[in-house]
């Protein structure tokens, strides 16, 4: 029986897939500043080791810090968040129990078996919100790792994110991103299931072409293979501060660099003229 007085406090949930790569390769992908920015984030830095750290920047002003605390390549690592930074974003740990990634990773038959946790939620809505946000939000992060991994690894990433805050709510951001004058200005995403190939040229004249991974009925959340530029496209639209917040990430490998700056430049474009006023952060993560 489980020691009432010893039990961590907070919330947890695990999360876990399977990668087709050797297990090095997946630990380099998780644990490495210059490898999490070619499928999780803009740019990162770390250091490996117990006392070590990761900082990841996803632009828009959110950065935050994991301090290292277990460390036993290729199969476990845990980080934890500093704990000030986490008071100034209104989420303070519970005693005991700081908010904790922690990777477990095992090689079987030519498949790494990904384990992940995540620990350390309190209690009340703001809880309760980065809960539910980062629960739904891993699904696409792990997509993209797993795809990444699987077909790209080694190859040069590229990323274009956009951020933006919504007047409306989420639904309704969801359907202007994904209507005539945003993603679809010719084809849907209407009716499509994982698995499902999809083509839809955005209102750019950009092209997309590829197959659903994870999508949502209302739109609010996609992530995709685009075959169109060797890549990966993620959406999540979601309430945040009574608005609806929009961050669109496009991951591509061993493309142009000059390619992608324009590709950039005109999706920020569109998602400016969809959705004028900027996110900006409440404090630092």
């Amino acid at each position: 029986m489980t020691d009432q007085k010893s039990a961590p406090k907070g919330r947890r949930y695990e999360k876990t897939f399977e990668i087709a790569a050797p297990i090095e390769q997946v630990w380099q992908a998780i644990t490495e500043g210059s490898e999490l920015s070619n499928w999780f984030c803009e740019s990162a830095e770390s250091k490996g080791g117990v006392g070590g750290y990761q900082t990841v920047d996803w632009g828009g002003g959110m950065i935050a810090t994991q301090d290292i605390t277990v460390w036993n390549p290729p199969h476990q690592m845990r980080a934890e968040a500093r704990a000030d930074a986490q008071v100034a974003r209104g989420l303070e740990s519970p005693e005991g129990d700081p908010y904790a990634t922690e990777w477990f990773l095992e090689h079987e038959g030519g498949v790494t078996k990904v384990r992940m946790v995540q620990s350390g939620f309190g209690e009340g809505p703001m809880w309760d919100g980065e809960y539910d946000g980062t629960y739904k939000g891993w699904d696409l992060f792990h997509a993209n790792l797993t795809h990444y991994v699987e077909n790209y690894f080694g190859k040069a990433g590229a990323s274009v994110v956009l951020m933006a805050s919504a007047t409306e709510g989420a639904s309704e951001a969801a359907a202007r991103l994904f209507g005539p004058e945003g993603f679809c200005a010719s084809g849907t995403i209407d009716g499509l299931k994982p698995g499902d190939p999809f083509d839809f040229t955005a209102s750019t004249g950009d092209r997309f072409t590829g197959t659903v991974r994870i999508v949502d009925p209302g739109k609010k959340s996609l992530q995709a293979i685009v075959d169109s530029h060797d890549g990966t496209l993620t959406v999540e639209i979601s309430d945040f501060g009574g608005c609806g917040f929009v961050w669109v990430s496009l991951l591509t490998w061993g493309r142009p660099v000059s390619e992608i700056d324009a590709l950039r430049e005109r999706l920020q474009g569109m998602v400016t003229a969809l959705f004028p006023v900027p996110f900006e952060m409440p404090a630092e993560a």
